[in-house]
């Protein structure tokens, strides 16, 4: 009964929204544990009575050493799915494969890791088990939205929505999905909503300055995104694209600080060295921005501004043939790079 009544207030037919933690079997525990230590000493004073010291030592040695090695035993083998937050998941999809929650938070952990392909079909099948799932639905967005179907992310950052109004990270989320999908007035205003919601934390401020940039509203979008870089310094993404406002306001020295600073995953992209060679050319570093608008050029050679300002650069140098080759091909690319055109034509009337 003991057993029972310990367990009746977290484990009864009143739902409650805590994981079964195993700890929860501890106080129920200890009078079956008592039970059984008492049962034993019974037992070996009996044996006692009737066995010599030898034959009754042997007895208690083995009554004792059975359980330890068995528990021990069994002990050591839950350790093994104790190893990782997601072997603990993954084991108990194996004994229970209809439970969402555990589906959901492998995904979760695989999102978190940067692995969305893995994560996919662990989200999906989650949600399939139990649709209302508001974190379910807003890591689903993100690896969607990661793979670049940004429509489908939509959606499913709506139903977030529709199970928590007043989610700010699903707001956010929605927001930046939004902005890619070319609707910055309604980005802008669930960025709003969850700033509001959640004023310290880093996405709802990047996606607000996102949406500004893609309108070409720079100027207001440095305030946003310098939030969002204070309140996550660590997010690449984010620091990338304050740099780009910083550069679009004529901020060189500051855009290459955030360029330069914890960066290192992005230094992998063409885009990255793109805004690089423009603050070192901002800053009159014009031999390092030629190399970086090079190596720009070398994972995106079709791209008419990175031709434009390997041009600026070599024009800078007093390069001007090899400037003019780069207008020109900037032109061949964009014939309405307006900026191209006056920059080619100021280098014939020289």
């Amino acid at each position: 009964l003991f057993f029972f009544f310990a367990l009746a207030p977290t484990s009864s037919f009143m739902p409650l929204p805590f994981f079964i933690w195993e700890r929860r079997m501890y106080v129920a525990l200890a009078g079956l544990v008592a039970v059984a230590v008492l049962a034993a000493w019974r037992l070996l004073q009996a044996a006692a009575g009737k066995w010599d010291i030898k034959r009754a030592g042997v007895a208690a040695v083995i009554l004792l050493a059975a359980p330890a090695f068995v528990l021990g035993t069994r002990t050591w083998a839950r350790n093994v799915d104790y190893r990782s937050q997601r072997a603990l998941w993954e084991d108990v999809i194996e004994k229970r494969p209809q439970n969402a929650r555990a589906w959901g938070a492998v995904g979760s952990l695989l999102v978190m890791e940067g692995r969305g392909e893995e994560a996919l079909p662990y989200l999906q099948k989650a949600v399939t088990l139990f649709p209302p799932n508001h974190s379910v639905h807003v890591n689903l967005g993100l690896v969607l939205g990661r793979q670049g179907n940004h429509a489908e992310a939509a959606r499913q950052f709506e139903k977030a929505l529709e199970l928590l109004p007043h989610s700010a990270e699903a707001h956010a989320c929605l927001a930046a999905s939004l902005v890619e999908m070319g609707r910055f007035e309604e980005a802008f205003q669930h960025a709003c909503l969850g700033a509001s919601l959640s004023p310290n934390h880093y996405r709802p401020w990047f996606s607000m300055g996102a949406a500004m940039n893609r309108v070409h509203n720079h100027a207001l979008a440095v305030q946003p995104l310098s939030l969002a870089a204070t309140l996550a310094p660590e997010q690449e993404a984010l620091r990338v694209t304050l740099a780009e406002s910083l550069l679009e306001t004529g901020q060189y020295e500051a855009a290459l600080k955030q360029l330069t600073q914890g960066a290192e995953k992005w230094a992998k992209k063409p885009v990255y060295y793109l805004f690089l060679g423009r603050a070192l050319l901002g800053t009159g570093k014009r031999l390092e921005a030629e190399e970086a608008f090079l190596i720009a050029l070398s994972g995106m050679p079709r791209s008419a501004p990175a031709h434009y300002h390997l041009g600026l650069a070599l024009a800078a140098q007093e390069k001007n043939a090899q400037a003019a080759e780069h207008f020109q091909k900037a032109l061949d690319l964009d014939p309405e790079f307006a900026r191209a055109r006056r920059a080619l034509d100021g280098l014939s009337m020289k």
